[in-house]
């Protein structure tokens, strides 16, 4: 799910249905390679929860026209 909210766009990812989710030992290259998009390249922020059910994860970045 996204929406925009202001000059900012919000991005809601959430699996469900899968097998049980752990958090990983250390981030693998999927997701530092994203993490750094978003904060270093998009000014934008990234929250990640791994949760029992499933993977969430929700970025946040400054709409530029």
């Amino acid at each position: 799910m996204w929406r925009q909210e202001a000059q900012q766009v919000l991005l809601h990812w959430q699996e469900s249905g899968g097998p049980q989710v752990r958090p990983p030992v250390e981030n693998g290259f999927g997701f530092k390679l994203i993490d750094g998009q978003v904060t270093a390249q998009m000014d934008g922020e990234i929250d990640t929860t791994f949760a029992p059910e499933g993977l969430q994860i929700k970025l946040r970045f400054p709409l530029r026209v």
